[in-house]
């Protein structure tokens, strides 16, 4: 099977979506010739490929017009360079009206990755969804909310979680020599986030909860790792914390060097906002690693929405927006690491069969395979 991967990212940079793109592109490329059209935002930069895929890198400048030349080239080379006449072209891009005129003109089978129901807020999303003849979606929540915001393409949409783990990248270390590696305080109570610093991201309860147990605790560390949109930001409101020493912003860093920072945490969260939460539970890639990595984690979740058993056995869940319960949240797993360490060691075990990247992106073409016939009658 012939696939065109469409990817809006620069798979150079150090962030979820570049690694996300890389992995799955990587998978398929073991049984599947691929050709990887994504962003380049660097134009000088040699731009590196990835493994066993044909690569076509397009600059995306950072300029006001980048946007419009991406995606102009990038309908140019599905109609003109022979790549549309594949199998199957995957997206995951942001919406395009000029891209989805480009697709529904081609005949193979267009799959579009949706990651949260807020991007069908974007003016060109419906234009995508009347492209596309099947929709990947993480949850059943956002199932719905597709189908009622888009009556006559919503049935387009299926429920299947593309977010796999890398257990050679994201495994156990040894806590003291990660954090003499980074330079990190060696008697530190360190907590950890991650994140690409988006709207979703709920940075207010931590930083409060930050400063309410560094108050009573000066060996408590906040850590956040990340770079985005929001960074300048929340760097602005912590300003009094970080020269405390009780907050730490690390930028983006590479995934190996990423997985050294969980290591180094005795506990790893992952905050989102009601907002984010109501489109369901444990959609976050960073949770998988943290504990593959073998480390305690807090996940604030919606009770209302269904609970992974994978998430709700072995991390400890909250609810979004609460200080007093994010403070107890740390404070306890921090005062039972061996318990946290235990319930993270087995949820690893159970990870790597069912999430590998093998797993996940074996699954997913399988499911193209069963539906793409179908659909094209």
């Amino acid at each position: 099977m012939k696939i065109v991967y469409l990817a809006s990212v620069d798979v150079s940079e150090f962030n979820a979506p570049a690694n996300h793109v890389k992995e799955c592109a990587c998978v398929m490329s073991k049984q599947h010739d691929v050709t990887l059209i994504s962003a380049r935002r660097r134009i000088l930069q040699s731009h590196p490929l990835v493994d066993g895929v044909t690569h076509i890198p397009i600059a995306f400048p950072g300029i006001n017009g980048g946007w419009r030349y991406f995606e102009r080239r990038v309908s140019w080379i599905l109609k003109r360079s022979g790549c549309g006449a594949g199998d199957v072209v995957y997206l995951r891009t942001s919406p395009s009206r000029i891209i989805a005129r480009a697709l529904s003109g081609m005949t193979c089978t267009k799959v579009m990755e949706v990651n949260g129901l807020e991007v069908s807020a974007h003016p060109n999303f419906k234009d995508m969804m009347d492209a596309a003849d099947i929709v990947l979606v993480g949850t059943e929540s956002t199932r719905k909310g597709l189908v009622e915001m888009f009556p006559f393409s919503g049935h387009k949409a299926l429920i299947h979680s593309n977010i796999g783990l890398d257990g050679a990248h994201f495994r156990p270390k040894d806590k003291i020599r990660a954090r003499r590696f980074l330079g990190l305080r060696e008697d530190a109570k360190l907590a950890l986030h991650v994140s690409g610093f988006q709207p979703h991201h709920d940075y207010d309860t931590l930083l409060r909860a930050a400063e309410s147990i560094s108050r009573d605790n000066p060996a408590f560390q906040l850590i956040l790792v990340g770079d985005g949109e929001r960074q300048g930001e929340i760097k602005a409101s912590a300003s009094g914390l970080i020269r405390s020493g009780a907050v730490q912003f690390s930028g983006a860093v590479a995934v190996e060097q990423l997985s050294n920072y969980i290591a180094a945490a005795d506990v790893c969260i992952n905050a989102m906002t009601m907002e984010k939460l109501g489109h369901g539970n444990g959609n976050a890639q960073k949770t998988m690693e943290y504990l593959a990595c073998v480390r305690p984690v807090i996940e604030t979740v919606d009770a209302a929405q269904d609970v992974p058993s994978w998430l709700s056995e072995h991390a400890m869940c909250v609810p979004p927006h609460n200080v007093p319960v994010m403070v107890d949240a740390i404070q306890c797993v921090m005062e039972q690491p061996i318990l946290w360490e235990q319930k993270a060691a087995s949820a690893r075990d159970m990870l790597l069969r069912t999430h590998s990247w093998d797993a996940v992106v074996g699954n997913t073409l399988s499911m193209i395979e069963r539906v793409r016939p179908a659909r094209k009658q």
